[in-house]
């Protein structure tokens, strides 16, 4: 037995940066941005 969400993706690699996050939509996207030009966007 294989958990499903471990098919999903392949091993990762210590060098490899994390997947880039997608929200549900635009709005959580922009919310969960690093970039400050995101959050003058939103406001």
């Amino acid at each position: 037995y294989v958990p499903v969400g471990i098919l999903e993706s392949p091993p990762q690699r210590i060098n490899e940066r994390p997947p880039f996050y997608r929200g549900r939509d635009e709005m959580e996207t922009l919310m969960a941005s690093s970039n400050c030009a995101d959050w003058v966007k939103i406001s």
